[in-house]
């Protein structure tokens, strides 16, 4: 890569558009002082990104703008062509031009082959190309002896310069940059998390509340309707059980008063003592039976049932006892109550109590009193109590809510046992006796113990037996037809009318049948847990949404942040490696370089942790420092430095303006050579005054002021003019393109 050719127009000293082109090998550029030679040089800097007034010679950045007495530009523009045959800048183009353009307005702009680019990404481009404005390819005057003159730690930023790891530096600076933002846009997030959190968690207890609700109101519709259809088909069945009775019993009293007729005919008849004995002995005999096996069959049904509910109960007591164990034990885990909290755990110690002697028999308050339990959490978990009060009565809720559910059971399974009649095994001695009469009545002879009289009394006291059952069964039928009403009442009110017509269309689930207790009883929980908010569950959801939305994003900043942290690391490695690679080849390209300009002697670069120090020992005298040497001294190991530092860097081209100003005869030649044998790998271009420096120049450049304040320039190449050809002043004015 080369520096192929300048366009300059409207800056500093040149107004008009000037073109200069630049071959390979060495380039002089010479002409007067204040002639505006170094405008050239100024203005490769300029391009380059140079935002220093002061390296440009100026006080304001639109200063470099063309501007005279008579005309006054209205733009500075300055173009460099480079050859990128060999790929050094990063760009798909065998040329690159770059281009900057600074108005009037004090708008500045770059571009890169016609493309706008920010400064930032052209330095970086430059910077790996290694012709940035601080890569010291252009050398202006006074800064040779940066060098020399700068502190310890002020010439290890110039060697950061001079050694490439700029462009290292600047990725680094950017990491370190994306890593702060990284760091605070993760402290931004983190605190917005920590914002919702208790929203989110106040949400979330709305929605569990919701969910509970509904999951408990359709617990309570399905239990209520099966309630209801089970209630109704028992109170339906009662109804028609009776009013079977009561046609049984009408059955009875029609016998009983054919009966009681025939007996009353008899006894008017004055009919055989035989036949009116042996009827009456028959009548009790049937009616002995009838009676017999219908006691039988309630006894064994009571019997039966009062030996389920016994099973029931000892079963039910085993398990309030394991759950007053359990409610002990979280009970002892409780410390530290206060205020409400020791208000209800008193109320929970009292109802422990009672349960621990079995004089509890309050299901309906141990309910409430775990109401009172969960609205106090709620509270808690609000933020209106500590964290360990709460989790120690959320811990003792269930197993005092498990108490009072099996207390409850235990009561309704005594009241039942308890409610069951005393049925008594029927005797069997009085059907034996009719049977042994019943027997003698059917023999051939006649017992004369019979009387009509008493087969009459026993009519008639047969129907009205059966008379008094009638009107008792009537009674129970009414009865049993009101309870029906009033269930099919409720039916109506809380279900309708088509909810009604399902129910008596289908016959109840006798494995799953709930009780009224347990209705009442999911009702009071559901009045419990009050109205919820419908909206809550979509302000929950969206909730949950964006902070599973912040986790992620901390999440991927974790993984960002660990590869910035890996990215710097490397730099690190590269920017270490690289420099000390390039500080050993300065350092020997150093010394071989001041042995040459200075005809011998010594010079050495040590690199400490405050920095680089320069030592050197010229021919004939003793090591010294770099600040003892006299100006020609300063001069010679300044340039040959900044030659071993080029050596170094290799860059593509360099420009010195007037760096050997300072030097005698014998030293400008040799750094003459030096440049010279230089130029084969590095394209030099030199603003002199010195003859042995335009000597070793391919192409000369001549720079004139004009009366107008404008520059102008002159070139001619050295090999296609004879020596003769420069013989007076006339004739080389001439030579001109």
């Amino acid at each position: 890569m080369r520096l192929s050719s300048i366009d300059i127009q409207g800056f500093k000293s040149f107004a008009r558009h000037t073109h200069l082109t630049f071959d390979d090998g060495v380039t002089g550029v010479i002409g007067p002082n204040g002639s505006g030679k170094s405008n050239i040089a100024e203005g490769i800097r300029w391009v380059l990104g140079e935002q220093s007034t002061k390296q440009l010679r100026s006080k304001r950045q639109s200063d470099v703008i063309h501007s005279h007495k008579d005309r006054k530009a209205h733009r500075a523009h300055v173009a460099l062509t480079f050859d990128n045959e060999s790929g050094r800048f990063p760009i798909e183009s065998a040329e690159v031009v770059i281009t900057r353009t600074m108005y009037s307005s004090g708008e500045s702009e770059y571009a890169v082959n016609n493309e706008t680019v920010r400064l930032l990404d052209l330095q970086q481009m430059l910077a790996e190309a290694g012709v940035g404005v601080k890569s010291y390819t252009v050398i202006s005057q006074g800064m040779v002896d940066q060098y020399l003159t700068a502190t310890p730690q002020r010439r290890q930023e110039l060697f950061d310069e001079a050694t490439g790891v700029r462009s290292l530096q600047l990725k680094m600076s950017r990491a370190e940059r994306k890593s702060k933002k990284t760091n605070q846009f993760a402290q931004e997030v983190q605190n917005i998390i920590q914002e919702i959190e208790p929203r989110l968690r106040v949400l979330k207890r709305q929605v569990d509340r919701h969910q509970e609700r509904e999951t408990c109101e359709k617990r309570y519709v399905q239990m209520r309707r099966d309630w209801f259809r089970h209630e109704w088909h028992e109170r339906a069945q009662r109804v028609h059980h009776v009013s079977s009775q009561l046609q049984d019993i009408a059955s009875r009293i029609s016998i009983a008063k054919e009966a009681r007729q025939r007996a009353e005919q008899a006894v008017m008849q004055v009919p055989d003592a035989k036949d009116v004995k042996r009827t009456r002995i028959l009548e009790k005999l049937s009616h002995a039976r009838s009676e017999y096996t219908r006691g039988l069959a309630e006894y064994e049904r009571v019997l039966e049932q009062k030996k389920k509910l016994t099973a029931s109960l000892r079963d039910i007591t085993e398990k309030k006892e394991s759950a007053q164990k359990m409610l002990e034990k979280e009970r002892g885990k409780t410390s530290d109550w206060t205020g409400q909290v020791r208000s209800v755990l008193a109320q929970s110690r009292s109802v422990l109590k009672k349960i621990a002697s079995g004089t509890f028999s309050d299901p309906v308050g141990a309910q409430v009193l775990y109401n009172k339990v969960d609205v106090l959490i709620e509270k808690m978990d609000s933020g209106d109590a500590q964290g360990a009060t709460h989790d120690a009565l959320k811990a003792l809720a269930r197993p005092l809510q498990e108490v009072a559910r099996l207390e409850a059971t235990l009561e309704e399974r005594m009241h039942t046992l308890q409610s069951l009649p005393e049925v008594k095994k029927p005797s069997d001695a009085e059907v034996k006796k009719l049977t042994a009469l019943a027997e003698r009545i059917g023999s051939p002879e006649p017992s004369t113990d019979l009387d009509s009289s008493d087969v009459l009394e026993s009519a008639r006291e047969a129907e009205l037996v059966a008379e008094r059952e009638s009107g008792a069964a009537q009674a129970a039928l009414e009865q049993s037809r009101r309870d029906l009403a009033g269930i099919e009442r409720d039916i109506l009110r809380e279900v309708g009318s088509a909810e009604l017509a399902a129910i008596q269309e289908s016959p109840p689930d006798s494995t799953n049948t709930p009780k009224e207790k347990e209705v009442r009883l999911l009702a009071s929980r559901l009045a419990s847990l009050g109205d919820t908010d419908p909206l809550a569950l979509k302000e929950y959801e969206e909730t949950a949404e964006r902070y599973e939305s912040l986790q992620q994003q901390m999440k991927d900043v974790a993984e960002t942040q660990q590869n910035i942290l890996h990215l710097q690391k490397r730099l690190e490695r590269q920017i270490r490696t690289r420099f000390q690679t390039q500080f050993d080849i300065i350092q020997r390209a150093f010394s071989g370089h001041f042995s040459t300009l200075f005809g011998g002697g010594k010079a050495k670069l040590t690199l400490s942790e405050e920095g680089i120090d320069i030592v050197v020992a010229p021919p004939k005298k003793q090591a010294r420092h770099v600040g003892l040497l006299s100006g020609g001294e300063k001069t010679l190991t300044s340039i040959a430095l900044l030659l071993a530092i080029l050596e170094a860097g290799k860059p593509p081209f360099i420009v010195l303006d007037e760096v050997d100003a300072a030097l005698d005869e014998a030293n400008s030649e040799r750094f003459a050579r030096t440049l010279k044998q230089n130029s084969a790998h590095t394209q030099c271009i030199i603003i002199s005054h010195n003859r042995e420096t335009m000597a070793q120049s391919d192409v000369l450049y001549g720079v004139t002021m004009q009366k107008d304040g404008i520059s102008k320039v002159y070139s001619v190449k050295l090999d296609d003019v004879q020596d003769d050809a420069l013989t007076s002043p006339k004739e080389q004015e001439k030579v001109r393109v």
